[in-house]
This record gives C-alpha cells, structure tokens and sequence, in this order.
C-alpha cells in the first residue's frame, strides 16, 4: 500500500486522539499517557495491515482505512461524484418520508434534515444538474410542507422550502411523474395477495440445477429485476448492481472463475452477477451494509426468476483475490463495486430433480425474549 494511503491512516488516528484530548480539558498526566499507548498499538497495527496489501488491493481493507480508497466519504469529507451525492441525498429524502409516516406527527420533526437535504440538492444541481434523486426530494419537500403544521416550523425552514418549490417548478427536471413522499396502504390489499397461494409460492422455489437449451431473454431480465427492485435497503440507498452475463463463452468464463457450479455450470445459459456499489455508503460504520442490502437484493432477484416461471440457483463468491481481480477484468466490474454472489438462471424442463434440502425445525431457529 502506498505511503501516501498509510500517512492517511495516521493522521485519521492523530485527529481522532488530539479530539479526544481537547475533549478531557485537563486531562491527567496517565490517561494522556494511556492514549498515547493506544496510539502507538494502533499506528502499529494499521502498518502492519497495511503492508500486506498493495495499491490495487486497497478494497479488502476498507474496514481499516476508511479514507484510503476515497469510497467512503467519512466525518468530514466531501462526496467525490455523483454517484455518491444521490447516496447521501436518498438518505436525507427518505427522512422526509419517514417523518412523514410516523403514526404520531411530530409538528416540526425534520427541519434538520430539510436544511441538509436542500444543501445535497444544490451542491448537485450546481456540479452535475439534478437527478431522479434530486427530482424526488423536491416532490418529499413539496409534501413536508404542505402537511406539517406551518407554525411548527421556523422562518429559515420556510425559506427552504418556498427554495424547493421554487426548483421544483424549473425546466431543468427530466423525470416528468414522479413522486415523492409516502402513499396509503390499505390493510385488504395486503391480505389480497397474501395467504396460503403466496406461502405456497415461496415453498415451492429451489435452487434448480438443470436447464433447457432455450435462452432468458431480456425481457424476462427486465421483469426480474422489477420484481427485485423492491427489495429493501438501508435509508432507500438502493446500492445494487446487476452484470448480466448472457453468451455462452462469457458464462463459461465468469463460471470458471467460481467454486460451486461443478456438475451443471455447462447447463447455465445466463448468469447474474450482483454486486454493492460502494459510494453509497458514509461512514465506516457501513462497511457490512452493502452485503446486507446486496442479499436482501438478492433473495428478491430469486423470487422474481421464479415468479417468471424460470429456475435460479445462487452462487457463491468465495472467491481468491486473483479470481475476485480475473472476474472484474472478465466483465468489467469497477472497483467501487463489491462483488456479492452470482445467480444461474435458466428455463425449466417439463420435469427434473431438485435437493430436498431439508430444513430446521422453527422451534431451533426462534427465539421469544420476554
């Protein structure tokens, strides 16, 4: 790893100490001392990490250097592109919604998150001139101010919004439509859809290892996907990405690259690869969410191939650095992206065997705390 990349580190740690130390005021000669040797094992320490990994390595050691890659935007920093402002804006909307579907309105809840959100939506549409993102945080702001109580907001809040709507009526916006905010559920229209069909629906999905010759196409994509765009995430960051591998020698290729296929890989006609953006994310804290989102992402991925009639196995990416490096040279996966799992995908034949893959009993998996 480059000195530059270490010298980070240690003043990452130098900032964190001298805050700490401002904070204790007359701090006592010992714990000044017992910080002091805090920083001394942890200089070591990141050293030590940082030496047994090079420049093009630096996304396995995220955890540890926060700063090193430029991906997460950390305390203080600024977002480096797009891509990472619509994160950070898509947060502060999605507090707006919040706020507004509390089953107890607090009169002048948000106004905080009113003053942040509006500066993310300036700072874009100055540096790169809006967004979906930024088009749907004017439409949250147009409903924050018409249902939250006038008199429960200040005049700065105020003058922010009368800010929003003044943008939400330019002709910048590209996204005629859309909308912001929160929309009614009805209690029926869950029971609907619920019910014996839909448990037996999630019953009878497996991994399915046989496929036709018969090739998914893109349209049947688009529908998965639109199933499995729903599928939650952290503050509605929506950090997914999808590398739809679909002639046979890149499937090949991509499938060689991964240790759970032996048997059936030459069957699959069309692998997903899915991954986590990585901007999407702030703060270090973060640094598992993108696995989190990405499985959740990913479950929903299998339940749309099966409610599209077709069968879906997921893979693992158990993979070595060589390989995690070979497969995103393969398919040109950037290095903000972090690789989850791949799915095969195919259509199914008339009949064929599935692994019984039987499961724990509920009572060994719950847990009632009282």
């Amino acid at each position: 790893m480059s000195a530059t990349i270490i010298q980070r580190i240690k003043g990452k740690l130098s900032r964190t100490i001298l805050k700490v130390l401002g904070r204790l005021g007359e701090a006592s000669a010992d714990a000044e001392m017992r910080l002091k040797r805090r920083w001394h094992v942890e200089q070591t320490l990141y050293e030590k990490l940082a030496a047994r990994y090079d420049d093009d390595e630096e996304r396995f050691v995220k955890a540890a250097c926060v700063e090193a890659g430029g991906i997460y935007r950390g305390d203080c920093g600024v977002a480096t592109d797009a891509a990472q402002l619509n994160a950070l804006i898509t947060m502060e909307y999605h507090r707006i919604e919040k706020c507004l579907v509390m089953p107890e309105r607090r009169g002048g809840a948000g106004q905080d998150v009113v003053q942040r959100l509006m500066g993310g939506v300036r700072e874009h549409l100055e540096r790169f001139g809006g967004s979906a993102e930024v088009e749907v945080s004017l439409e949250a702001l147009a409903v924050y101010a018409r249902e939250m109580p006038r008199e429960s907001l200040t005049e700065e809040t105020l003058r922010l919004l009368e800010e929003a709507e003044r943008m939400r009526s330019g002709d910048w916006r590209k996204c005629p439509g859309i909308e912001g905010g929160y929309l009614i559920l009805e209690k029926r229209a869950v029971a609907k859809v619920g019910g014996e069909m839909a448990a037996e629906f999630f019953r009878r999905r497996h991994s399915i290892r046989d496929y036709t010759d018969q090739p998914v196409d893109r349209e049947d994509v688009m529908k998965i996907m639109e199933i499995a765009r729903t599928a939650p995430s952290v503050c509605n960051r929506q950090a997914w990405a999808v590398h739809v591998v679909e002639t046979k020698e890149m499937v090949a290729a991509a499938l060689a690259l991964q240790n759970g296929n032996r048997g059936f890989g030459d069957r699959v006609p069309m692998v997903f690869v899915i991954a986590a953006d990585l901007r999407a994310f702030v703060l270090i804290e973060e640094r598992n969410q993108g696995w989190v989102d990405g499985g959740m992402f990913a479950m929903n991925v299998l339940h749309g191939i099966h409610a599209a009639g077709l069968g879906g196995c997921p893979l693992n990416w158990c993979a070595s650095r060589e390989n995690d490096e070979a497969l995103r040279q393969l398919l040109g996966i950037p290095a903000h992206e972090a690789v989850i799992m791949m799915i095969a995908l195919g259509h199914l034949p008339d009949s064929l065997r599935v692994a019984r893959s039987t499961r724990r009993e509920v009572a060994d998996i719950v847990r009632f705390v009282s």
